[in-house]
């Protein structure tokens, strides 16, 4: 029964009406208590409800069958009531059992009041939700798990009405980095401005026209815009009738970034960041399939004598080199240009725009003037130039292959030609390479074939023209080709480590031969044989063991043996090639140092190397009696030369004028065809003799005329 109230009449009043004990027979569990919320009375319900005795119930304080998280609000409650605040009240509670479980009970609580007022009891029914409870609770941590499932994966959900207006997951916002997502606006502020309008259009083709939303986009998420994800939606009907749009959003910025970092390491250098090979001509032959495009040009780049560095400072100080040459090439190029490191030594430079002659000239010439600074590698100083090779490619008739096999044609030229330049392409280089290609494999056999032959060119005083040395330098006598020109070979056997073998087999024929001069009294007791290191050599362990083994097996004197060293085969490794060098002369021979003025070395450097002699290039020889900054660079070599307490030679002479113009400066000795060419050691023979009688009767003259005479480099000179 109600009241107009709509609150139940208690049960109990009912049997004065009909007779019936309604209290008794009622379901649902019924119970009376007095003010303090002590029970009074007890159905059958309540007690089969609770797992007790009726008996037992009765007396019992209302609070002691509640669970202790739940007494608090039962009092207040009955408080309530007590103070008239409310007549009647609903709420849920737990009611321990004696086997230790929970009920879980819905209270619908009545005042009962006298005439005047006053509460005199509480009637309560009691509805047993405990069904309902646990299947809450059931719903509640399927949700929980769903959220933390969510969470760990990164998937959030959401659900919007026509309206636009959101209903999202915590996982959602947490994605979104914003407290709450309440509408579509709001969303939008948080996607990528570059992906907005995507976005936009694909909202409102599942608002408007129903249709699913597959896309993945970027967020903004204050200065970090690196979060990606990937939205599902589609259009459903609820069972309340109520369209509305819903899905999930996936943060797969993980993945993107793993898939990014896959496909950097696809494209670019592990080691240097450049992009590699593959990209490179990637980019090639992109800019040579567009139809309006400029011509392409492709620098193609390989280190000289960067083996060097790796036999005498280790891999990783060669590692360390590449990544400071890989920086000094992307400072060189311009926007559009792409630079990659191919591997080993080699790296590759694409001009993509405003391809002219000039233009790539300077970028070439910048390239050559970014490598000619040193190299701080440890506590050693490396100085590193490169080998370049030029091609240009015409849209819509190259391809990548085609041209940067050309730049590498063009590459190796340069090499051949004394590396540390840059050559041209041009089509006559595809012979040249086939040629090469032949050489070097036939260099593989020559030497145990017995093709090389050591010529000999004269090295004579610059007044009187007498024999004080002779140069070693090798020629080959291919089977079919004749006699090869030292340059179509130096270098091949130089990449291919071939001129370790062959220039200890010239050092023991050398060696042999200036002895075999001296018992026949072709040349005296000052008479001295040059010979040449390669860098390969220099930077070989074993290099003092074989020299020593060569004047011991020739019985040799050291005094009567020069090794000639270059300035760049020096300064690939300062520190390591002084201790070579050191170690050298302490067998007693002595030092030339060879092309001096085409390299790096400073006075300074000069004045602790331990070198004997100066060679002067032929190319500042050839500028004497033409040039006359060019005589003056020469004289200032000659006079540093002297000061130092060195010998000079200046090497190529070919001319009388060159000739006396050198013996004005005080040139010590002269090299070049003037007096001989390089020939085989019978011609050669011949020459010493002619040479050393004509020298000697010169000497003679001048003798008799000055009272004086000039005296040959005859053992070590101290410095």
């Amino acid at each position: 029964m109600s009241d107009d109230k709509g609150v139940s009449t208690p049960v109990y009043e009912t049997e004065l009406v009909t007779g019936i004990d309604v209290f008794e027979m009622a379901a649902v569990g019924t119970i009376v208590t007095d003010r303090t919320g002590c029970l009074r009375r007890v159905n059958p319900a309540f007690a089969r409800l609770l797992g007790r005795d009726r008996d037992d119930l009765v007396g019992k304080s209302f609070s002691s069958l509640t669970s202790p998280d739940d007494v608090a609000v039962s009092l207040g409650v009955m408080q309530d009531l007590l103070n008239r605040t409310t007549d009647v009240a609903q709420f849920e509670k737990r009611y321990l059992r004696p086997d230790g479980s929970i009920v879980w009970a819905e209270l619908h609580i009545r005042s009962i009041i006298d005439a005047d007022g006053a509460v005199l009891e509480f009637l309560v029914q009691v509805i047993d939700i405990t069904d309902r409870k646990l299947a809450e609770e059931a719903v509640e941590r399927l949700h929980w798990q769903l959220e933390e499932a969510q969470s760990i994966a990164g998937l959030g959900s959401f659900e919007m009405d026509l309206n636009g207006a959101i209903r999202s997951s915590d996982e959602l916002c947490r994605i979104f980095g914003r407290p709450t997502l309440e509408d579509v606006a709001g969303l939008m502020e948080v996607v990528h401005p570059d992906d907005r309008d995507t976005v936009d259009a694909s909202v409102r083709a599942c608002l408007e026209d129903h249709k699913p939303a597959d896309l993945t986009h970027r967020l903004l998420r204050g200065e970090a815009d690196g979060r990606w994800v990937q939205v599902r939606a589609d259009w459903v009907v609820g069972d309340d009738g109520r369209d509305a749009l819903v899905g999930t959003v996936l943060d797969i910025t993980e993945k993107k970034l793993s898939e990014e970092a896959l496909e950097y390491q696809a494209f670019h250098d592990t080691l240097t960041g450049l992009a590699n090979r593959a990209l490179f001509l990637d980019r090639v032959n992109y800019a040579l399939k567009q139809r309006d495009a400029a011509p392409v040009a492709v620098l193609f780049l390989d280190l000289d004598d960067f083996k060097t560095v790796n036999d005498s400072l280790g891999h990783l100080a060669g590692d360390q080199l590449l990544v400071a040459i890989a920086q000094r090439l992307a400072s060189v190029a311009r926007v559009g240009d792409t630079v990659a490191r191919f591997g080993g030594d080699e790296f590759a430079f694409l001009v993509e725009f405003g391809v002219m002659p000039q233009t790539v000239e300077s970028i070439a010439r910048r390239i050559e003037e970014v490598l000619r600074s040193p190299v701080l590698l440890g506590d050693s100083e490396v100085v590193v130039s490169a080998s370049i090779g030029v091609a240009t490619g015409q849209p819509l008739h190259d391809t990548a292959a085609v041209v940067l096999r050309n730049a590498d044609l063009a590459m190796h030229l340069a090499k051949r030609n004394g590396k540390g330049r840059f050559e041209l392409f041009h089509p006559g280089m595809e012979d040249e390479s086939l040629k090469r290609f032949a050489i070097t494999a036939d260099l593989r056999h020559a030497l145990d074939n017995g093709e090389f032959e050591v010529f000999y060119q004269p090295i004579v005083d610059s007044h009187d023209a007498t024999p004080v040395g002779a140069e070693a330098l090798v020629r080959w006598h291919h089977p079919r080709r004749g006699l090869v020109n030292p340059i179509d070979f130096i270098d091949v056997a130089e990449s291919t480590g071939l001129i370790v073998p062959l220039g200890d087999w010239v050092l023991n024929e050398a060696c042999r031969q200036a002895e075999a001069w001296r018992h026949a009294g072709v040349v005296d007791d000052g008479f001295y044989i040059s010979v040449n290191l390669s860098a390969r050599q220099l930077g070989e362990p074993s290099l003092v063991e074989s020299v020593d083994r060569a004047l011991r097996d020739s019985g040799l004197r050291p005094g009567a043996l020069v090794l000639e060293v270059t300035e760049s085969s020096l300064m690939l490794d300062f520190d390591a090639g002084l201790a070579r060098l050191q170690a050298l002369k302490a067998l007693g021979l002595r030092i030339g140092l060879d092309d001096y003025g085409t390299g790096y070395s400073s006075l300074n450097r000069l004045r602790v190397l331990p070198v004997d002699i100066i060679k002067i290039d032929k190319s500042f020889i050839d500028q004497l009696g033409v040039d006359r900054e060019g005589a003056a660079l020469v004289k200032s070599v000659i006079d540093v030369t002297r000061a130092l307490g060195l010998h000079s030679i200046a090497e190529g002479v070919e001319l009388q004028s060159q000739r006396a113009i050198l013996n004005e400066m005080k040139c010590d000795h002269i090299q070049g065809y003037l007096f001989a060419e390089p020939t085989p050691p019978a011609d050669a023979t011949r020459t010493l003799r002619r040479l050393g009688v004509h020298g000697s009767h010169l000497a003679k003259r001048r003798h008799q005329q000055k009272g004086t005479g000039r005296s040959s480099i005859d053992g070590p000179v101290t410095t």
